[in-house]
């Protein structure tokens, strides 16, 4: 029950990406695959907490990683919230919202356990 939002320019970014490397639909899913990939791992550990998963350009581009939105917060008053905002800084300090970081003990744990 995570709601996934990708921004007009971030879903071009991913095209343009595709169209680069000359993929087809396989690779627009490695690439998003790629983006989201601390996010498969960080989301199932926060059960009932995050309530969506954002994506822009800037995501795509690898110049950060998508951001969480989190209870209360919902993705619908998160991107009305963010309507007027250009900046990331501005995004991620919004509450409720942060930026997807796993660190090495966490995929450390997660390869444990597997």
């Amino acid at each position: 029950n995570v709601d996934f939002h990708i921004t007009e320019c971030g879903l071009r970014q991913v095209a343009q990406t595709a169209l680069e490397k000359k993929t087809g639909a396989r690779g627009l899913r490695t690439i998003l695959e790629n983006i989201l990939m601390e996010t498969m791992f960080v989301v199932p550990n926060e059960p009932g907490r995050v309530t969506g998963v954002y994506v822009d350009a800037a995501a795509v581009a690898g110049e950060r990683s998508p951001l969480l939105i989190k209870a209360p917060l919902s993705m619908q008053a998160f991107l009305d919230s963010t309507s007027e905002l250009d900046e990331v800084t501005e995004i991620s300090e919004i509450e409720g919202v942060e930026i997807v970081s796993i660190d090495e003990a966490e995929l450390n744990a997660h390869d444990l356990s597997a």
